[in-house]
């Protein structure tokens, strides 16, 4: 397992900027490069988009995909599962903590991280969904 697959690339830190994602966050990207800047040092330091009020998307913060989920749940009440499903994984979407079923699958996909992707597209469309209510 290699450790930068789990942090989310760059198109899915800026639309999660987009939606006001705003966490402390140890690596950044800086323009359009796909590798990371690291922001620890002697000290353990992180950013946050905040720190960075730039349009531009010059510097966008990195956050791990459980980080990510964890946001969702957090702000905006939406809680995710990924699960083996047959030969494959599908993933379910609990609405406002409501476990009393399975969620809406979603679809089924080869591997984890398919999944894992197809989820976060998800989520980021349910809540630009409800914002244009």
């Amino acid at each position: 397992m290699k450790i930068e697959n789990e942090f989310v690339d760059y198109n899915t830190a800026l639309a999660l900027k987009k939606l006001g994602f705003d966490e402390p966050c140890i690596l950044l990207y800086r323009s359009l490069d796909t590798q990371p800047v690291c922001q620890i040092g002697y000290d353990f330091k992180t950013e946050k988009n905040s720190d960075y009020n730039d349009v531009t998307n010059y510097w966008l913060t990195v956050p791990l995909f459980s980080q990510v989920f964890n946001w969702f749940r957090d702000k905006y009440d939406l809680d995710s599962t990924i699960a083996l499903v047959g030969n494959g994984y599908g993933f379910y979407i609990h609405k406002n903590r409501n476990y009393t079923n399975k969620g809406e699958n979603y679809g089924m996909y080869i591997t984890y991280k398919e999944a894992e992707l197809e989820c976060l597209k998800k989520l980021t469309e349910i809540i630009n969904e409800n914002k244009k209510d």
